[in-house]
């Protein structure tokens, strides 16, 4: 039985039973039907062998931690115990679309050279009346240059439906049980360099924005700014290759710097980049809303377009209520 499972996918979670109920929910309406579901409770306080029993289906399967070793560790648990051909992840948070395992099946069916992918996203705001839409994002199947690529594959971090190969870990390794946060970015510049990738061309996840405990809040910033750098450091060869690679990551970790006050730590950064040669024109002005504001120039027009937008979707959805 288990030589025939297609899919393991791997959940992760700790103290969300809400959140989990809703995301297994998504995968027990999975068109594809050849599924193990691998839930890893990280030492939670809540009871997810109620949450499991409630759902009753024996294709869901749960290992708990004695104690909370974080998330890389966490996936890397369910990685061990997969027993798919194909390994895929989801958040506790968020949700598949019903057409998610068809289509990612039917993509590593149609390219077998291919070690990873990932999906469309949908994002949408937790609301106490539902749900309303932030943004979509789709890649397409093959993204060209190769730099591009690269580029893609390193800046999209969790909660879009990653799914590798099996085999892939003989290569490319498991998670870094070091990185209690931001272990997603380190792995997948692991994944760039040792395997070709696709993507589905299709929204097949939602990504939901709540109120609850996660690992990207502010509590952490210190620590993913560090956990950032020392990804970047480690694989400094590879970046130095793709000039884009190398302004795309490094502008990132300046702004993280800024952001958290480290405006020498930030300048050092961008003397880094001047060097670089990549964008010099924009250097400056975004070094000057560095230095006022804590991010750049386009990053501070996209927050206040989304700002104007989220408040017009607010409006939109309030009127469209039912009375």
């Amino acid at each position: 039985m288990h030589q025939s499972t297609v899919f393991s996918i791997i959940v992760i979670t700790f103290n969300r039973p809400t959140l989990l109920a809703r995301a297994l929910r998504s995968v027990l309406a999975q068109t594809f039907c050849n599924w193990e579901c691998i839930v890893v409770d990280d030492a939670g306080d809540t009871d997810t062998v109620a949450i499991l029993r409630q759902l009753n289906d024996a294709r869901l399967r749960l290992i708990r931690h004695p104690t909370n070793k974080g998330a890389s560790a966490a996936v890397n648990t369910g990685i061990e115990a997969a027993h798919g051909a194909l390994i895929s992840r989801l958040d506790d948070d968020d949700e598949l679309s019903p057409l998610f395992l068809e289509n990612t099946y039917a993509l590593f069916q149609a390219s077998p050279e291919i070690g990873f992918a990932w999906a469309g996203v949908r994002c949408v705001r937790d609301t106490t009346t539902g749900a309303f839409p932030l943004y979509e994002r789709v890649w397409p199947e093959c993204i060209q240059p190769r730099e591009a690529a690269v580029v893609a594959a390193t800046t999209i971090g969790g909660g879009f439906g990653l799914t590798i190969r099996r085999g892939v870990t003989d290569v490319a390794g498991f998670f870094d049980e070091t990185f209690r946060v931001g272990g997603d970015t380190e792995y997948y510049f692991r994944l760039v360099k040792h395997c070709s990738f696709k993507t589905v061309p299709h929204v097949l996840v939602t990504i939901h924005d709540h109120s609850q405990s996660r690992l990207t809040g502010p509590r952490y910033d210190m620590r993913r700014f560090e956990l950032y750098a020392s990804t970047l450091q480690r694989h400094s060869d590879f970046i130095a290759s793709f000039p884009a690679l190398f302004d795309i990551h490094y502008r990132r970790l300046a702004q993280m710097a800024f952001s958290l006050g480290l405006k020498r730590e930030g300048r050092r950064i961008m003397r880094a980049l001047f060097k670089n040669g990549q964008g010099r024109g924009t250097l400056l002005r975004d070094l000057v809303f560095y230095e006022t504001t804590g991010v750049d120039a386009s990053t501070l027009w996209q927050r206040s377009r989304l700002w104007i937008l989220t408040a017009k979707l607010r409006r939109l959805w309030q009127h469209r209520r039912p009375k």
